[in-house]
């Protein structure tokens, strides 16, 4: 989730529920009144009859007006929408965390962070009609691509550059690197849970919103006027993405740039 911090039952007053299930038109109000810019929930959890409202303020917002959001749950712990009482919850997100995949829009006050605009009356229609008609999460990602099917895939999706983490990358997990908005991203890769590399399968990880630079980096592609490098064929990057992992993922691979 990158959660920054989570405001939920674990924090609650030990006074109790004093008030009865808010109306979610109030929660979105609320949110909005405060100066946070983006709002979503997870649909796993409305399916789980949580409520949980991950949300986005920009620098220079101030904070302590939080605290009349957080009254919400210390005062009426579950949420109303379409007659259905959820738990309430917040978690506030980083930018790097910014998108609908998986989720119920509920706010973004204007057509930024590779998301469309969700006016308030359109946020709590979303979720109104995802908790009335009962509707079943999207599925978690579950299909393999090959690294060559991949690195293509992003190419042809406009990413201008990409890179594997070699520091937090491993022999079950590699983290590729993208320098775009995560809703574009899990546009392109959002059903990925895997590649496979010659005969051997490691776990996807996307770090969005990189500033590329190769250095200290695994270079899997890279276009020159995105890296001010020597443009980085597809063909030349799965070279170096399948050396790096016949090194076994090595912090002293030499395809790493140094």
């Amino acid at each position: 989730m990158n959660c920054v911090d989570k405001y939920n039952s674990d924090q609650r007053t030990d006074q109790g529920v004093t008030g009865a299930p808010e109306p979610v038109e109030n929660v979105l109000a609320a949110l909005r009144d405060v100066g946070v810019t983006f709002a979503t929930v997870p649909e796993e959890n409305l399916a789980k009859g949580e409520c949980w409202v991950l949300f986005y303020a920009p620098p220079g917002v101030d904070k302590n007006k939080f605290e009349s959001i957080f009254e919400i749950v210390t005062e009426h712990e579950n949420v109303r929408i379409d007659n259905q009482i959820l738990s309430l919850h917040f978690a506030e997100v980083r930018r790097n965390d910014i998108h609908n995949y998986r989720r119920i829009g509920l706010y973004n006050e204007t057509d930024r962070y590779g998301v469309s605009e969700i006016p308030l009356d359109e946020g709590l229609e979303n979720v109104q009609e995802f908790v009335k008609s009962d509707t079943e999460p999207t599925p978690r990602p579950s299909e393999t691509i090959s690294d060559e099917g991949l690195v293509q895939e992003l190419a042809d999706g406009g990413v201008g550059a990409i890179a594997v983490d070699n520091l937090r990358s491993n022999q079950e997990i590699l983290r590729f690197k993208l320098p775009i908005s995560p809703a574009t991203g899990y546009d392109i890769v959002g059903t990925y849970d895997k590649v496979q590399i010659d005969d051997e399968h490691f776990e996807l990880r996307w770090e969005f919103n990189w500033i590329p630079d190769f250095l200290g980096q695994v270079p899997v592609y890279g276009k020159d006027d995105i890296t001010q490098t020597d443009s980085l064929t597809v063909e030349h990057g799965v070279s170096n993405l399948e050396s790096y992992v016949a090194d076994g993922c090595s912090l002293f691979s030499e395809v790493i740039l140094r």
